[in-house]
Protein backbone atom coordinates (compact mmCIF):
# COMPACT_ATOMS: atom_id res chain seq x y z
CA UNK A 1 0.00 0.00 0.00
CA UNK A 2 1.52 3.28 -0.85
CA UNK A 3 2.50 5.95 1.98
CA UNK A 4 0.40 8.67 2.98
CA UNK A 5 1.62 11.99 2.06
CA UNK A 6 1.02 15.59 3.38
CA UNK A 7 -0.52 16.51 0.40
CA UNK A 8 -3.02 13.88 0.38
CA UNK A 9 -4.16 14.43 3.93
CA UNK A 10 -4.36 18.30 2.53
CA UNK A 11 -6.31 17.71 -0.53
CA UNK A 12 -8.94 15.63 1.51
CA UNK A 13 -9.17 18.58 4.23
CA UNK A 14 -9.64 21.08 1.46
CA UNK A 15 -12.38 18.72 -0.04
CA UNK A 16 -14.33 18.43 3.19
CA UNK A 17 -14.24 22.05 4.23
CA UNK A 18 -15.91 22.71 0.58
CA UNK A 19 -18.33 19.71 1.58
CA UNK A 20 -18.97 21.40 4.75
CA UNK A 21 -18.03 18.29 6.62
CA UNK A 22 -16.27 18.32 10.17
CA UNK A 23 -12.76 17.58 9.81
CA UNK A 24 -11.50 15.47 13.03
CA UNK A 25 -9.13 12.44 12.79
CA UNK A 26 -11.73 9.71 12.42
CA UNK A 27 -13.48 11.03 9.64
CA UNK A 28 -10.52 12.25 7.34
CA UNK A 29 -9.26 8.57 7.46
CA UNK A 30 -12.66 8.00 6.36
CA UNK A 31 -12.06 10.78 3.10
CA UNK A 32 -8.99 9.17 2.77
CA UNK A 33 -10.51 5.29 2.40
CA UNK A 34 -8.95 4.21 5.81
CA UNK A 35 -5.55 4.66 4.75
CA UNK A 36 -2.81 5.47 7.13
CA UNK A 37 -2.68 5.75 10.93
CA UNK A 38 -4.70 7.85 13.35
CA UNK A 39 -1.47 9.14 14.87
CA UNK A 40 0.19 10.08 11.34
CA UNK A 41 -3.59 11.33 9.82
CA UNK A 42 -3.33 13.52 13.03
CA UNK A 43 0.25 14.68 12.47
CA UNK A 44 -0.50 16.11 9.00
CA UNK A 45 -4.42 17.56 10.06
CA UNK A 46 -2.39 19.39 12.48
CA UNK A 47 -0.01 20.56 9.89
CA UNK A 48 -2.29 21.61 7.51
CA UNK A 49 -4.24 24.01 10.18
CA UNK A 50 -0.95 25.59 10.67
CA UNK A 51 -0.20 25.97 7.55
CA UNK A 52 -3.91 27.73 6.75
CA UNK A 53 -3.75 29.68 9.94
CA UNK A 54 -0.24 31.23 8.12
CA UNK A 55 -1.91 31.75 5.00
CA UNK A 56 -2.10 35.15 3.75
CA UNK A 57 -5.20 37.20 4.23
CA UNK A 58 -6.24 39.45 1.13
CA UNK A 59 -6.17 43.05 2.20
CA UNK A 60 -10.10 44.58 3.04
CA UNK A 61 -10.89 45.94 -0.34
CA UNK A 62 -11.77 49.97 0.31
CA UNK A 63 -15.63 49.82 -0.60
CA UNK A 64 -16.08 46.90 1.90
CA UNK A 65 -13.77 48.56 4.78
CA UNK A 66 -16.03 52.21 4.01
CA UNK A 67 -19.18 49.97 4.19
CA UNK A 68 -17.92 48.85 7.37
CA UNK A 69 -16.67 51.62 9.33
CA UNK A 70 -20.38 53.24 8.62
CA UNK A 71 -21.83 50.49 9.93
CA UNK A 72 -19.68 50.18 13.02
CA UNK A 73 -20.04 53.64 13.40
CA UNK A 74 -24.05 53.83 13.11
CA UNK A 75 -23.92 50.51 15.87
CA UNK A 76 -21.71 52.57 18.03
CA UNK A 77 -24.59 55.66 17.74
CA UNK A 78 -27.08 53.12 18.45
CA UNK A 79 -25.22 51.45 21.25
CA UNK A 80 -24.27 54.63 23.02
CA UNK A 81 -27.71 56.39 23.03
CA UNK A 82 -28.95 53.09 24.38
CA UNK A 83 -25.91 52.56 27.12
CA UNK A 84 -26.47 56.58 27.45
CA UNK A 85 -30.26 56.32 27.83
CA UNK A 86 -29.90 52.79 30.64
CA UNK A 87 -27.20 54.88 32.65
CA UNK A 88 -29.75 57.89 33.11
CA UNK A 89 -32.61 55.81 34.01
CA UNK A 90 -30.07 53.47 36.60
CA UNK A 91 -29.14 56.51 37.95
CA UNK A 92 -32.91 57.63 38.68
CA UNK A 93 -33.72 54.61 39.64
CA UNK A 94 -30.49 53.99 42.04
CA UNK A 95 -30.96 57.61 43.09
CA UNK A 96 -34.80 56.75 44.06
CA UNK A 97 -33.39 53.53 45.85
CA UNK A 98 -30.90 55.85 47.59
CA UNK A 99 -33.94 57.94 48.93
CA UNK A 100 -35.51 54.93 50.21
CA UNK A 101 -33.00 53.62 51.96
CA UNK A 102 -31.73 57.16 53.79
CA UNK A 103 -35.40 57.37 55.22
CA UNK A 104 -35.29 53.70 56.43
CA UNK A 105 -31.94 54.25 57.83
CA UNK A 106 -33.63 57.96 59.13
CA UNK A 107 -36.35 55.66 61.09
CA UNK A 108 -34.02 53.20 62.32
CA UNK A 109 -31.94 55.88 64.34
CA UNK A 110 -35.10 57.41 65.42
CA UNK A 111 -36.29 53.87 66.80
CA UNK A 112 -32.37 53.65 68.30
CA UNK A 113 -32.72 56.96 70.30
CA UNK A 114 -36.26 56.11 71.47
CA UNK A 115 -34.07 52.63 72.35
CA UNK A 116 -31.32 54.08 74.04
CA UNK A 117 -33.86 57.07 75.64
CA UNK A 118 -36.00 53.88 77.46
CA UNK A 119 -32.67 52.06 78.28
CA UNK A 120 -31.37 55.02 80.17
CA UNK A 121 -34.72 55.76 82.30
CA UNK A 122 -34.31 51.79 82.92
CA UNK A 123 -31.03 51.60 83.52
CA UNK A 124 -31.96 54.42 86.44
CA UNK A 125 -34.97 52.90 87.46
CA UNK A 126 -33.06 49.70 88.13
CA UNK A 127 -30.19 52.05 90.20
CA UNK A 128 -33.38 53.00 92.08
CA UNK A 129 -34.58 49.77 93.01
CA UNK A 130 -31.08 49.06 93.98
CA UNK A 131 -30.72 51.74 96.35
CA UNK A 132 -34.01 50.83 97.53
CA UNK A 133 -32.97 47.05 98.17
CA UNK A 134 -29.91 47.74 99.57
CA UNK A 135 -32.02 50.35 102.39
CA UNK A 136 -34.23 47.43 102.86
CA UNK A 137 -31.69 45.16 103.53
CA UNK A 138 -29.90 46.77 106.03
CA UNK A 139 -33.64 47.59 108.03
CA UNK A 140 -33.86 43.78 107.83
CA UNK A 141 -30.67 43.28 109.59
CA UNK A 142 -31.30 45.99 111.82
CA UNK A 143 -34.98 44.52 112.30
CA UNK A 144 -33.19 40.37 112.71
CA UNK A 145 -30.26 41.62 115.13
CA UNK A 146 -33.12 43.72 117.36
CA UNK A 147 -35.47 40.57 117.56
CA UNK A 148 -32.37 38.44 118.45
CA UNK A 149 -31.64 40.46 121.33
CA UNK A 150 -35.38 40.62 122.12
CA UNK A 151 -35.39 36.71 122.15
CA UNK A 152 -32.58 36.51 124.70
CA UNK A 153 -33.71 38.91 126.89
CA UNK A 154 -37.27 37.48 126.80
CA UNK A 155 -35.24 34.13 127.50
CA UNK A 156 -33.59 36.00 130.53
CA UNK A 157 -36.98 37.16 131.74
CA UNK A 158 -39.01 33.65 131.81
CA UNK A 159 -36.03 31.99 133.56
CA UNK A 160 -36.42 34.63 136.25
CA UNK A 161 -39.65 35.01 136.38
CA UNK A 162 -40.77 30.79 136.32
CA UNK A 163 -43.81 30.49 137.71
CA UNK A 164 -45.12 26.98 138.86
CA UNK A 165 -47.00 24.84 137.00
CA UNK A 166 -50.13 23.50 138.94
CA UNK A 167 -50.05 19.99 138.19
CA UNK A 168 -46.13 19.92 139.52
CA UNK A 169 -47.38 21.71 142.95
CA UNK A 170 -49.11 19.63 145.40
CA UNK A 171 -52.01 21.51 147.46
CA UNK A 172 -53.09 20.10 150.67
CA UNK A 173 -56.63 19.90 150.69
CA UNK A 174 -58.16 19.45 154.44
CA UNK A 175 -59.93 16.50 154.97
CA UNK A 176 -63.46 17.50 156.25
CA UNK A 177 -65.06 15.98 159.65
CA UNK A 178 -68.50 14.51 159.01
CA UNK A 179 -69.67 16.46 161.99
CA UNK A 180 -69.01 19.76 160.13
CA UNK A 181 -70.54 18.71 156.80
CA UNK A 182 -73.68 20.75 156.32
CA UNK A 183 -77.11 19.11 156.41
CA UNK A 184 -79.24 19.48 153.48
CA UNK A 185 -82.03 21.99 153.92
CA UNK A 186 -85.60 20.63 153.60
CA UNK A 187 -87.82 23.11 152.19
CA UNK A 188 -91.68 23.74 153.31
CA UNK A 189 -93.45 25.09 151.00
CA UNK A 190 -93.01 25.27 147.15
CA UNK A 191 -91.26 28.18 145.02
CA UNK A 192 -93.32 30.71 143.91
CA UNK A 193 -93.77 30.56 140.54
CA UNK A 194 -92.07 33.06 138.39
CA UNK A 195 -93.63 33.68 135.07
Amino acid sequence: MKKLTQEEVNSACEEMTAQGKHINTVSLRVQLGNRGGYTTIGNMYSNWQKAKEKEEIPPIPQDVEKAALKLAEEIWKFAWKIHADDIKSMRAFHREEIETKNDEIKHLLEGMDEAESKIFLDIEKINELKTTITELQQQLAKTTGAMEVYKIELAEIKKKEKKPNINETKIKVPKLNPVMTPKPCELTSPLPNVS
